[in-house]
């Protein structure tokens, strides 16, 4: 996590990265800026598939409340829990 969020950093320094609980797949959440709004990209691997949801708002918390909507309505979907 550590390395993705450098990775993050490089292309903005704001670029924060956090784990989510994910289950047997592998996820993360990134808050990042776009311009005057606040953007967070959920991540989702399991088994070389790959999920990305993306929020964008005028601010951090809604930005990640909606993205972090979004990973509890579909997780049990895609991952299978």
């Amino acid at each position: 996590m550590a390395d993705l969020e450098r990775l993050c950093q490089a292309k903005d320094p704001a670029c924060s990265l956090t784990g989510l609980s994910v289950s047997p797949a592998v996820g993360w959440i990134t808050k990042w800026s776009m311009g005057p709004f606040i953007g967070s990209t959920a991540i989702i691997l399991r088994d070389g598939d790959l999920l990305t949801i993306r929020s964008v708002a005028d601010d951090a918390d809604t930005a990640r409340r909606n993205a972090e909507k979004i990973v509890e309505t579909v997780s049990p979907k895609v991952i299978g829990r």
